[in-house]
């Protein structure tokens, strides 16, 4: 990962941006159950579908 911490798995990778999500997520602790882009242009940005995240890419 070169922005996400080891919390995260690489699940697809689109244009050579890794899509991501957290390998255990506790909603109440406040982790998101989304996917994420491993790059800063994407930072705080959470997709609910891998489908919206490779769209998010696709329009950068």
């Amino acid at each position: 990962m070169k922005f996400l911490n080891d919390r995260y798995a690489k699940v697809f990778n689109h244009k050579g941006f890794d899509i991501c999500t957290l390998k255990s997520a506790c909603p109440g602790q406040g982790d998101m159950l989304g996917y994420v882009i491993d790059d800063a242009r994407f930072v705080d940005q959470t997709f609910d579908l891998i489908d919206d995240a490779v769209k998010a890419i696709n329009t950068h």
